[in-house]
This record gives C-alpha cells, structure tokens and sequence, in this order.
C-alpha cells in the first residue's frame, strides 16, 4: 500500500517554493511601484505674481565635468511678500541642495546664483518652498552638455536682450558633433562656439568660467550691468588666462576690470584691430564700432579669429596633472599603528586569560578586571589623543608669471588621521579655496592628450564662501569628509610686482645641402642646435629646471595611417592625434642647470624634436612622476615653457592655526612659457 506521508514532503517543498516564488514577486512589484512613486517628476509649477528666469550653465552648455553655475532671476509683480527656502534635487539620486533663503518684497526683483559640483547627478529641478508648499518648480536641463567638445572654444556674448552673435566660420550651437579643427577666416584654428548669457548669469566665482575662452561685451554695455563681485570673478579668470573683449565706448567696464583684477595690467598696446591691455595670463581687447550692424563683418570676423587661436593651457589644472600619492610616515599611519597595537594588546591579554584554568576563579575576575579597566583607560586615553590630533596634509602648487606678477593654483589632499578633521584653511593675496571631492583621486591632466575626459579648467565643485575669521587674504572652508577619510581642495592666490624670467630662444636648423627634399620618402625629423639664454629676476631659485620646445612638422606616412589609434602612458589613455594641414606636434626637452636669483645662464643643446606620443624616450629622466609636459595650444604655432621647482611656496600657505591639518610635504612646481610670437622664425612652419 502506498503511503501517503511518502509524498509529503514533496508536496511541502512544491507549496514552499511557490510562495517564496509569489513572495519575491509581489516584493519586486511593491520595490518598483516605491520607487516610480519616489522618482515621479515634480512637474512646472507656478504662482501668480511670481516670474522665474533659471538656467544651468551657458546657453545651453552644461558641462558636468567642471563647476556648473546655476542662476536664478526671480521678480514679484504681486502685491504681497514672497519667501521661501531654495533648493536643487534629484530625486532619482537622491541628493539636495539647499540654496538659501529668499525675501522678495512687491515689485522688486532678486538675483540667486550658485555654483554646483553636478558630476553624479542625473537631473537637476529647482523649487522654491514655502511651509511645505511650493510655490515654483522647474526642471533645469544638465544633460545638454553630453556632446560638449573641449576642442571647441566657447566665447560667451554677455547681453541683456539674449540677442545672439553671430561670428563668422564659427560653429552653431546645435551643431555638437564636430571635433576637429575648423577654418576660421582662411586659418585653421580651433572651432569657435558662440553662446549667449544674460548678465545676471555670470557667477561670483571665476570656476565656471574656465571652459569659455573669450567673453565678448556688445557695444552699450555698461559697467552697472554686472555688480562688484560678478566683475571681481570675471577679473580674476582674465588673471588666470581669459580673454574679454569690450567696446571701445565702455570705458568704465575696462577701468572696473584693471581695477578688480589682482595684479596690475601693463601699458595698453596695440595689435591689429585690438588695443590690448595683458594682465597676468589673458588680456582685455578694445574694438570699435557697433558688433551686431550689418557693416561689422570685419570686425565679428576679427573676433572670431582671436578667439580660434587663444591658447587651451590651463594653469588652473597643471597643479591635477597627476595625482597624489598620500605619505606613509604621518600622523595618519602613526594613529593607525597606536590603534592596531592597543587592539592587538587586548587580544592578546584576552587569549592568555583562556590560559588560566588552573587559577581559582577570584584569580581570573581579578586578571579580568585588571584587563578590562586597563583596556578602557588605554582606549579613553587614545581616544583622547587621536580627538586632538590633527590630519594630514600633501600638496601641489603650480607658479606662474604673467603681466603684473605671479599665479599660483595648489592641489591639497587632506586626510584625517582619526578624528573629526573638517577645517582647511590657506594665506595668500586673494586667496581662495574650494572643496572638489573625496578619496584619493588621480586627476585628468590638460595638456596633454588625455584619457576622456579630458578637463579644461577646475574639476567639479560647489562653492563655499569664505568660513574663517576675518583676515586679510586669509581662506576657510569644511571639508566633509569622514574618520580617516580623505578629500581634496583647489586654492588659487597672486602675488603682485614681480617680474619674470627673461627668456630668449634661437633655433638653427640642421640642413644638408647635398640632401634635397624628396616627395617620395618620409619627412626627417626636424633637428639641430637649440640655444637658450635666461636671467632670473624672481626673489628664490629654481632648480631642476626643464626646457620643453614644441612646434610642429610634416605627418610622416606612418603617422598619418595610425591617427587616432590609442595606448597607455602613465596610467591616461591617450588617442593619437590626427594630423592638421599635414602637420603633427613635435617636442624636444632638455635639462637646463639649476637658476639660481639674479644669475644670467645660457646654454646650448643638439636636438631632434620627437612625435608627442614617443614620451617614453623624451621624458627619460622627467622627474615629476606623471604630471606630463605641456603641448602646443595650436599646429603651426610653436612654443616653449620652462618648467622647475621650489623649495616652498612663495604665495599660498598653509594657516595650522585656522586648519584640522598639518602640512606634511609639497611640491612646488614653477613653469613660464614663451608665447608663439617670442619664439624664433626657424621653429615656425
């Protein structure tokens, strides 16, 4: 006879697994409704009386990679007060800002601008909430910037009426695909996009403007147009390598920019159509005449030229170039150690006492006790300690000359060394500083061809005002960051009235008359004898001093066939560049003697300039790890840097008594480069 009880436990096993299976789907089902219901859009909101202008970066350029500016202009046409609590979030990721609190009275109108790290976010909506209810909600597009190009060079047309500037051979703003170079009034230059803004756009601090190349004022700007810290933020990034363009009827908006800008401008020159006044890396380029009449095609086309062949060299990211490596002999490992030991000790103490069975039991309670009341003292004490100790600091700087003086960007890589370390603060003529995120980060570099994305400016970050006590040049920020947690800040400072190297540069080619050009064979490298002559006006010496030349030379066949191939150089994925006009890049780097304060020093060297993606043999013997030499800025324009290091910082400092960190070990690097039109005919093609 058949037993029934034999089939139980099949029928058992079959009902248990249909339930469990029913049990995960009605859990996936209930995960999933959650989650639509906590993604679902908030939608556009309004209220009556209440007018809202909002946008995300620049006429319709978002790039994630670097800081994004988000600006507001809110007006109230009601008869009533209108406050509310600011905020930015995305509900897919999660994350909230707040922006600030807000009062518009009636018929007054108020200008909100913030600066945010938007690197991880996938979308971005702006609400203005009142108790709970809000009363305004956009969505501000982030995803725009996807196919933004660095190869592009964005000039910004500030105007009040958002009118557009059309510049010829420049690139429209829907067209977002292209990547190569463009001809741009009969020369080939980097592709010029012209975007507009509103003057209420542009932010209080020069980070986002580090991916425009120009910024171009129409005529019958005024100086009123923006305010005293939008003007300080734009002098600033000038300093730092911008470009503005302004009409020769604005007076006051040049007298406000060599006002504002830290260092001092030189005497006003005149090249071409343009009266130039350089400070520090850029320059502020007077026209004349009406930009937007039908008669000024010249004059657009003048400006479209310039801005094709400013130089993509970013100060602002050579301090990135590489990445960091944190020390192994701080407070940081010597906490560690005192931790790992006192818990080693513990156990060790705990393991004898499985030890003593052979001792009577008040014995052991005393051996215990003894223990446990030594462990906790021990443990309090530490903790003690490790609440008073103060984190780790490393750092890059990066010093520059320009017109008027010195620029100096730093990379800190902070590190807690077991407590609540948050606070990092720096000295230095205009000094700033600003959170750009945690964890040991190996940063991308700009002058070279680097892996994508490649950046052009600052990595992502989200302003903070300055937090410490009022001081003269003196920059507090907090850095959130958790126990034994790491993070990484930009500080950027200037130092006036110093001149810089006096730096001559003579090429003399290696010709053979016997040996004429041959269409049919590839070209030779480009070789020969390269004399430098240098005087050091500064007030410190550099030592290990490089000399690195870059121009450009006929494609050889093989270089040509393997454009845009990619390999692997210091841990960056590089992609072979492909040949403009004919022409590829070519570098020759040299070690130039250590240079001394005030010493004159000349020097000659035989050289062969190698492709940019033979590094491995040109830089033997580079000595700054995998901070890449610069490169040209353009094919056909040549130029030259000389690259060295310090043995401090001669503008930031570290300020220990206002930081949670101490400064365990730097390097200074200090770099100045010869513009195209300084260096020698022979090295131009």
């Amino acid at each position: 006879m058949h037993d029934p009880m034999d089939t139980c436990p099949a029928v058992d096993a079959r009902s248990i697994g249909s339930l469990l299976l029913r049990a995960g789907l009605l859990i996936v089902i209930l995960s999933t409704t959650a989650t639509a219901q906590n993604y679902r859009s908030i939608g556009d909101i309004d209220s009556a009386g209440l007018t809202v202008e909002a946008t995300a970066g620049w006429g319709g350029i978002v790039d994630s990679s670097a800081p994004v500016p988000i600006s507001l202009l809110l007006q109230n046409s009601s008869d009533r007060n209108i406050e509310g609590v600011l905020k930015l979030t995305d509900q897919m990721r999660g994350f909230e800002v707040t922006v600030g609190d807000l009062f518009i009275s009636p018929g007054a109108s108020r200008r909100v601008t913030s600066i945010q790290s938007l690197s991880n976010w996938y979308e971005c909506t702006a609400t203005l909430e009142q108790g709970g209810k809000i009363l305004w909600s956009r969505e501000l597009n982030i995803a725009a910037g996807q196919f933004f190009d660095r190869n592009i060079n964005v000039a910004l047309f500030i105007d009040e009426g958002g009118r557009n500037l059309q510049l010829p051979g420049a690139m429209s703003v829907t067209n977002k695909t292209s990547n190569l170079d463009v001809t741009v009034a009969g020369l080939t230059g980097h592709p010029v996009r012209c975007v507009t803004a509103k003057p209420w756009q542009v932010p209080n601090h020069p980070g986002p403007l580090v991916i425009v190349r120009a910024m171009v004022f129409p005529d019958g700007a005024e100086e009123k147009d923006l305010n005293r810290t939008q003007w300080l933020s734009v002098a600033e990034w000038v300093c730092q390598g911008g470009t503005v363009f302004v009409e020769n009827e604005s007076r006051q908006i040049v007298d406000r920019l060599v006002e504002s800008a830290p260092l001092q401008a030189e005497i006003p020159t005149q090249s071409g159509p343009f009266t130039v006044h350089r400070v520090g890396l850029g320059s502020i380029q007077i026209y004349s005449g009406s930009l937007l009449s039908s008669e000024s095609t010249e004059l657009r086309q003048n400006i479209a030229v310039t801005s094709a062949f400013l130089a993509r060299n970013q100060i602002n990211t050579f301090a990135d170039a590489g990445y960091l490596t944190q020390s192994r002999q701080g407070r940081t490992l010597r906490n560690r150690v005192l931790v790992f030991a006192l818990f080693a000790l513990y156990t060790l103490l705990v393991a004898v006492a499985l030890a003593l069975f052979r001792f009577s039991q008040r014995q052991v309670a005393g051996y215990t006790i003894v223990v446990v009341v030594g462990a906790s003292i021990l443990s309090g004490l530490l903790g003690g300690y490790l609440r008073l100790s103060k984190g780790d600091l490393v750092w890059t700087t990066v010093t520059q000359p320009g017109i008027g003086g010195l620029i100096q960007v730093g990379s800190l890589e902070v590190q807690s060394a077991g407590s609540r370390n948050t606070r990092v603060a720096v000295t230095g003529r205009h000094a700033d500083l600003q959170f750009i995120g945690s964890g040991l980060t190996q940063n991308r570099y700009v002058y070279g061809y680097g892996y994508s994305p490649p950046s052009s400016g600052y990595s992502p970050f989200t302003w903070q005002q300055n937090q410490g006590p009022v001081a003269e040049d003196a920059c507090q920020i907090h850095v959130p960051m958790t126990l034994w947690g790491h993070g990484r800040c930009h500080a950027v400072a200037y130092r006036s009235e110093l001149q810089r190297l006096d730096f001559e540069l003579d090429f003399q080619p290696r010709t053979n008359p016997d040996n004429k050009p041959d269409a049919t064979k590839p070209p030779q490298p480009l070789s020969g004898l390269l004399t430098v002559k240098l005087r050091n006006h500064l007030p410190f010496d550099l030592t290990n001093c490089w000399l690195v030349v870059g121009t450009s030379q006929a494609a050889s066949p093989a270089e040509s066939i393997s454009a845009g191939r990619t390999q692997y150089y210091g841990g960056y994925l590089q992609r072979q560049p492909n040949p403009v006009d004919g022409l590829i890049d070519v570098y020759s780097m040299q070690q130039v003697k250590n240079l001394p304060s005030g010493v004159d020093h000349e020097q000659e060297f035989s050289t062969t300039f190698h492709n940019n993606h033979q590094l491995r043999t040109v830089a033997t013997g580079w000595p700054f790890g995998s901070r890449i030499p610069p490169t040209i800025s353009q094919m056909g324009t040549p130029t030259a840097w000389i690259i060295g290091t310090l043995e401090k910082s001669p503008i930031l400092a570290i300020d220990e008594s206002n930081s949670d960190f101490s400064e365990l070990e730097g390097t200074h690097l200090f770099i100045q480069e010869i513009l195209p039109e300084d260096v020698p005919a022979t090295l131009r093609r």
